[in-house]
């Protein structure tokens, strides 16, 4: 498994979390993005957009998308 394929299922299994409560909690977020600062294997890779991308996706279609994340 290279770098990219680590972080997308990584941010993928994560946001699922985030979103099991039904809120996406700041904290939440901005604890997923203090990890990404030290991580080696996300280094590079472009959270932001991801977890926006995501986001949309949830106030969109609710919890349905989390079986289309995973």
């Amino acid at each position: 498994m290279n770098k990219e394929e680590f972080a997308d299922i990584y941010l993928k299994v994560a946001f699922a979390a985030i979103l099991a409560d039904g809120e996406i909690a700041e904290e939440e977020i901005a604890a997923l993005k203090k990890f990404n600062e030290n991580e080696y294997y996300l280094s590079g890779y472009d959270l932001d957009s991801q977890i926006n991308k995501y986001q949309n996706k949830f106030i969109a279609r609710g919890y349905i998308v989390i079986k289309t994340i995973l």
